[in-house]
């Protein structure tokens, strides 16, 4: 017999919770590098991709998705992680800034250089960011 959602439910978060050291050793285990295997395994991600948007699976998902839910997830789940989300990346966030930083400034000082007396060369000023930053774009 197929147990009740609610018992379902608790089952399961019952194991999740007491799973965290398995969890971590599970992660300790592993001795092939997931992202090579992902790449290897791109052209398969890539038909599921087309199928999900043939299928329209997103447009239906979304569509599902109130308000309500959304300010509830956002405000609970997603304020608890943004902040431990963030202090575990530090390496990350400080590698692009000290990459990126430097050809930002670049660019602005460039913009800066540019004379704004008019509207048009405001504007030019404007479009002249505009473009360089998208230039930039992945090149940290």
């Amino acid at each position: 017999m197929v147990k009740s959602p609610e018992r379902w439910l608790d089952k399961q978060l019952a194991r999740v919770r007491v799973a965290e050291g398995d969890f971590r050793a599970g992660v300790e285990a592993v001795t092939e590098n997931p992202a090579a295997k992902a790449l290897a395994a791109n052209a398969k991600r890539i038909k599921k991709l087309q199928d999900s948007i043939a299928n329209k699976t997103w447009e239906k998902r979304m569509a599902k998705v109130s308000l309500d839910d959304w300010k509830k997830k956002a405000a609970g789940i997603g304020a608890d992680r943004f902040i431990s989300g963030v202090e575990a990346n530090v390496d990350k966030i400080e590698n692009f800034i000290r990459a990126f930083q430097p050809k930002l400034e670049s660019l602005t000082t460039s913009v800066k250089a540019m004379p704004d007396t008019t509207e048009a060369e405001r504007d030019s000023r404007v479009l002249a960011m505009v473009r360089g930053l998208r230039k930039l774009k992945g090149t940290w």
